[in-house]
């Protein structure tokens, strides 16, 4: 549907920049301690399944995928150091009682 010469994005693309969205902002997130990395422990492991969802989705579609490995990239990381922050706050002596 064409509607004054601008075509609507596919749902993949809008998953794809979504992804990217999401990745800069578990990153962006991190920067921020206190409030920002108790968002990023919610945000960090949506921003990777987004991300996977988006690289699977777009695979006819190389801009899209650039898009949404992008985002992967940045919640790989991010994610990663929220499972490793849990892991060390979980087994932690000091909190154990």
């Amino acid at each position: 549907m064409q509607y004054l010469g601008w075509d609507p994005p596919s749902p993949q693309s809008v998953l794809a920049r979504t992804a990217l969205l999401l990745g800069a902002a578990s990153i962006g997130l991190l920067c921020f301690s206190g409030l920002g990395w108790a968002l990023d422990v919610l945000v960090a492991p949506l921003a990777f399944a987004v991300s996977l969802v988006a690289v699977v989705k777009s695979r006819r579609r190389p801009a899209d995928r650039g898009f949404a490995i992008g985002g992967l990239l940045m919640a790989v990381p991010s994610s990663a150091l929220v499972l490793f922050a849990a892991y060390a706050v979980l087994t932690d002596p000091a909190l154990a009682n």
